[in-house]
């Protein structure tokens, strides 16, 4: 779902429209972590999956750390803090190292 959106934003990003990009993850690497994040989680049901994925994702976008990404996992997943902290890491840590390849592809 949210890599649908995320390449439907990718696609309709109209080049001439000055944007200011508030986040250091780019939004291809945002829209990978989408749709490959859920992969990364293959331990976990189909819905915590899902639903751990669209926080990264958000929390990426938005330019949070590995520290708010565990605290809304907690709060809205109900995941224990040590599983929190290890996804928000893992998932955060890994987006940001194939931000850094795809902005140096370009």
């Amino acid at each position: 779902m949210g890599g649908l959106l995320a390449d439907e934003l990718i696609q309709a990003y109209d080049s001439d429209f000055p944007l200011t990009q508030f986040a250091r993850i780019s939004l291809e690497a945002a829209a990978l972590q989408a749709r490959d994040g859920v992969q990364r989680l293959r331990r976990h049901s189909q819905d915590f999956r899902t639903a751990a994925s669209a926080v990264i994702e958000q929390g990426l976008i938005q330019g949070w750390g590995p520290g708010r990404v565990t605290q809304v996992l907690r709060s809205q997943l109900g995941a224990t803090k040590s599983k929190a902290e290890t996804i928000a890491r893992t998932q955060t840590s890994g987006t940001k190292t194939m931000a850094l390849s795809i902005s140096s592809c370009l």
